[in-house]
């Protein structure tokens, strides 16, 4: 297997980022679950963490349980504490090297939750590591438009952005998941997409083309 390269994160959340608040304001979201998969360029994996985050007190929001099936009973007594869930996150990101990509759908959303926990734990080597020049942060969902091309009522000239679902069943033909879904299995479904629109020529990777050279 080839060195570390690529990171595919995938959270599953408490609620919505608030734009209007900065991200360390205790009403922030916090990660219920989180996947994430290291892999080298060629998409084998290195590492992986796939788990369901205890709530410490915290609440979900009922429209995010409808969304991700998490409810404030099941994160009350399942899943790891928080500190070391970003442990081992934490130390995945340290191994993607400079010029190396975090991918994710929709990956702003993603990092301003991970980031926003951060912040609020004071967790400045973390933090450090998480904004370090070098990383590449990609999302992958914006170059599924012109493959997927889902009609917007509003604006019959464009198209809306669309789900991850959309995407696998459009550049893969993976047949769509019914019920809930973890975000570990958003993370390996988000590897899949992204490999295909490599392939495609839709997304250029600075790490495979630095390697080329």
């Amino acid at each position: 297997m080839g060195a570390p390269a690529l990171l595919f994160i995938d959270t599953e959340t408490s609620g919505l980022v608030d734009s209007h608040k900065p991200l360390d304001d205790p009403s922030q979201p916090w990660a219920v679950s989180i996947g994430a998969e290291l892999t080298d360029l060629e998409g084998r994996t290195l590492s992986h963490i796939a788990t369901q985050i205890r709530s410490e007190g915290r609440r979900i929001k009922p429209e995010a349980t409808a969304v991700h099936g998490i409810t404030n009973e099941m994160a009350g007594r399942g899943g790891v504490s928080e500190t070391a869930a970003l442990g081992v996150l934490v130390g995945m990101i340290n191994q993607v090297p400079f010029g190396g990509m975090v991918v994710g759908f929709n990956i702003e959303f993603d990092r301003n939750v991970l980031l926003g926990v951060l912040m609020r734990r004071r967790a400045e080597a973390s933090i450090k590591a998480w904004t370090r020049p070098g990383l590449v942060w990609t999302d992958i969902q914006a170059p599924c438009l012109p493959f997927c091309r889902l009609p917007m009522p509003s604006d019959p000239d464009a198209y809306k952005r669309p789900s991850l679902d959309d995407a696998g069943e459009t550049l893969l033909g993976l047949p769509r998941r019914v019920g809930f879904h973890g975000a570990f299995d958003d993370a390996t479904r988000c590897r899949r997409v992204f490999f295909e629109l490599v392939r495609r020529g839709a997304i250029e990777d600075p790490v495979m083309k630095e390697d080329a050279a």
